[in-house]
């Protein structure tokens, strides 16, 4: 078993010091690109120093009918990670737990064949029940991510809100209730907690799930090809064989497999900030992607460049953040990686 002490530690820092200083060079590249577009584009004003200084005290520039772009991202910011973080535990729940069973029943054979009780006629299958599970719901999966997102979001409405009535077309509040975020909202929250909360989940369940398919078919195929092959791994069998349990052996010993999942997973980024833009526009959630889109519509060169800036920066963080879990999950990278 191996044991994570003091000099893989300090390895870990080390790693982690030269990732981040990796990811501000690409910071500032960039920053740098998108302010050389700002100001030297058509109907651009002042030099690049100048759009450095005010980027530097948050000034984003106003938006097509005069707003600051600032307070606008600041407005839209919530619900896009609302949905972003309902997206990301749909994909945690199905997506890697899908592949865990898929791990779990991988070492023993997927099939059993069982002859009738009569000892008569051919042998019949039948599925491990993890395994089973596990094959549907990537295979659920992997039809979403082929299906187009704004088809597939169009025909989730026509069923559960056209034709069952069962949740709300788009938005993210009633129409009863104040707007999302504003003062009157936080207000119907304190008095109605329950209503207010319940509404709010109901608005959110078709974004989420339609959002979700974007990006979970990655991780349970990545998962259930890893970790059975960690798990027979040398290592592993000296595990087993003092008595490790199975399940902890696919967390213990099997982890340094994680770093490919999280690798696969992070190069899904792209897309899937694509799809949050088609997502939110396509049930009115009043997020970054819809504030994108009409920017785009109106011509609106300020916000698109912030809104630029925001979405790279964030895929810069998140790929720092994964590469540091993939090497606390698998010490072996942190030699290699970012050198």
């Amino acid at each position: 078993m191996e044991r994570v002490g003091v000099g893989s530690t300090h390895s870990l820092s080390a790693y982690a010091l030269r990732r981040l200083a990796q990811a501000a060079v690409t910071w500032a590249a960039l920053v740098l690109a998108v302010g050389t577009f700002a100001t030297t584009g058509a109907g651009s004003t002042g030099s690049l120093a100048t759009w450095l200084g005010r980027l530097a005290h948050f000034d984003l520039g106003r938006t097509a009918d005069g707003a600051a772009v600032a307070a606008a991202i600041a407005d839209a910011l919530p619900p896009s990670l609302l949905l972003i973080g309902g997206s990301g535990l749909v994909t945690l729940v199905l997506g890697w737990g899908g592949g865990l069973l898929l791990a779990a029943a991988g070492d023993g054979p997927a099939l059993e064949r069982r002859r009738p009780a009569s000892g008569m006629g051919r042998p019949s299958m039948r599925l491990h029940p993890a395994r089973a599970l596990g094959r549907g719901l990537a295979a659920i999966a992997l039809a979403g991510q082929g299906v187009p997102t704004f088809w597939l979001g169009g025909l989730l409405v026509a069923l559960f809100s056209l034709a069952l009535g069962a949740l709300p077309p788009g938005g993210i509040v009633a129409f009863d209730l104040p707007a999302f975020g504003t003062a009157g909202y936080q207000a119907a929250l304190l008095a109605r907690p329950l209503p207010v909360l319940g509404d709010l989940l109901a608005h959110l369940l078709l974004p989420v799930f339609t959002l979700s398919l974007a990006g979970l078919a990655t991780p349970p195929r990545l998962i259930a090809a890893v970790l059975p092959c960690e798990a027979r791994a040398p290592h592993a069998q000296v595990a087993r064989a003092a008595g490790l349990p199975r399940r902890r052996l696919l967390w213990r010993v099997a982890r340094p497999g994680l770093s490919v999942v999280i690798g696969g997973a992070t190069g899904d980024l792209p897309v899937l900030a694509g799809a949050l833009i088609l997502v939110e526009y396509l049930f009115g959630w009043p997020g970054l992607g819809l504030l994108a889109y009409h920017a785009a519509r109106a011509g609106d060169a300020a916000t698109l460049e912030a809104l630029a800036l925001l979405f790279g920066c964030a895929i810069i963080a998140a790929g720092v953040a994964a590469d540091l879990a993939a090497a606390w999950a698998d010490p072996r990278l942190r030699g290699t990686m970012g050198a």
